[in-house]
């Protein structure tokens, strides 16, 4: 296990790689809210709190999205089949055994966490990005999302900006492996030394462990002490490029 590197100086950081999901961007209403809502249109009654916690108990149980996956399939196959093993394995959590027109309830879910609407920016999202172009620091995104994350920040009006642009699904390798780390680092149009990069995410394993295998430094967005406020007050008194 490798400590995430908490402690850096703003004034050193030539880059900065964010996480996508939890950190720039949030689901409007929880997992469990949007499964049970939509499983009333196919007379499928499961509160939302059940699913919120089926959900949280099957979600460290997957492996990454593109595990044990044919090659030959597309990435968007590729996404579907992992998403909906976690759906099947969510609603087996909470004894639903027979879930009519299984395959119709788990399209529409698809679609509907590809929207933007689904999603918003998470709080100072913007107002970070736009501190980070006023200092020139060029920034990227390192996700274990899949394909519809381009769609959605697109859609957020967040997308501009970010170079390289990595998931897990394209990259065929997942947070905290530093095989992605080092895909993000080798595609930056600018290389920097791993220790002026800081990786921005929610996960202490993927985001923290994961970026101190490579020497970089780490924020984490965690409870209210934590947030993308706080990292931008420590930006706040570092002067732009002239």
């Amino acid at each position: 296990m490798n400590t995430p590197i908490t402690d850096f100086d703003p004034a050193e950081i030539q880059a900065v790689f964010f996480d996508a999901g939890g950190t720039l961007i949030d689901m409007v209403e929880t997992v469990g809210a949007t499964y049970s809502r939509i499983a009333k249109d196919f007379d499928v009654h499961v509160d939302a709190a059940s699913l919120d916690t089926a959900f949280r108990t099957v979600w460290p149980q997957m492996g990454p999205v593109f595990a044990d996956e044919d090659p030959a399939k597309t990435g968007e196959q590729i996404e579907m089949n992992w998403w909906r093993q976690v759906v099947k394995r969510v609603f087996a959590e909470v004894e639903v055994d027979d879930f009519p027109d299984f395959e119709t309830y788990f399209d529409r879910l698809f679609v509907h966490y590809g929207r933007g609407d689904a999603w918003r920016a998470a709080p100072r999202a913007r107002d970070l990005l736009s501190r980070l172009d006023d200092l020139g620091i060029p920034r990227g995104i390192i996700s274990n999302f899949d394909g519809r994350l381009h769609k959605i920040l697109g859609e957020l009006d967040l997308m501009s900006g970010f170079d390289p642009f990595i998931i897990s699904t394209e990259a065929r390798a997942a947070k905290p492996d530093r095989a992605i780390y080092q895909k993000a680092l080798d595609a930056m149009p600018h290389p920097a030394p791993p220790e002026t990069v800081l990786m921005v995410g929610d996960d202490k394993r993927c985001d923290g462990e994961g970026s101190a295998a490579m020497g970089m430094p780490c924020f984490i967005v965690e409870g209210s002490d934590s947030t993308l406020f706080h990292l931008m007050q420590k930006f706040r008194l570092r002067e732009p490029k002239i």
